[in-house]
């Protein structure tokens, strides 16, 4: 399917969690952990997680109510997920004082972790602030995205 496909639809279905092998495109390793991602957008503050160990940390400090974070569950085979990457950017540099985590579910490292979860559709968007999951958001819904950024983290 084309990406570009998805341009004129303000909603897009969320993608049915398909699991393991040969679902990957390219074996491209993403930045590691701790590690700002840089876009056509700057300097962001998304972290990669790649490990149980690195979840567990990222929310641990987003359940202390230390910081406000978005923990964004994706893959790389996702055509929506690939649709909302750009507006995730955008949002991230909007609201520096949020920390967006990001999880590829196809992720060895974090296949107990992911299990425990219940992902079921990608992309889905978490929320924390004050020590608490308060919303969430599953598909590639731009306007509502936005719209909770802006009610939780202005």
């Amino acid at each position: 399917m084309d990406d570009n496909a998805f341009l004129g639809s303000p909603e897009v279905t969320p993608c049915l969690r398909q699991r393991k092998r040969g679902r990957r495109k390219n074996n491209a390793r993403e930045p590691t952990h701790m590690h700002c991602i840089k876009g056509s957008f700057g300097s962001t503050n998304i972290v990669v997680i790649k490990s149980e160990d690195e979840y567990t940390s990222a929310i641990s400090k987003a359940k202390d109510g230390a910081e406000p974070a978005l923990f964004y569950f994706t893959a790389v085979w996702c055509g929506p997920c690939k649709f909302i990457s750009p507006v995730i950017g955008e949002l991230s540099e909007q609201y520096p004082h949020v920390t967006t985590y990001k999880i590829d579910i196809d992720e060895e490292g974090l296949t107990n972790t992911l299990g425990k979860l219940n992902i079921s559709s990608v992309p889905t968007f978490q929320f924390f602030q004050d020590g608490k999951k308060v919303a969430e958001v599953v598909g590639a819904d731009v306007a509502r995205l936005r719209d909770t950024f802006g009610k939780l983290y202005k």
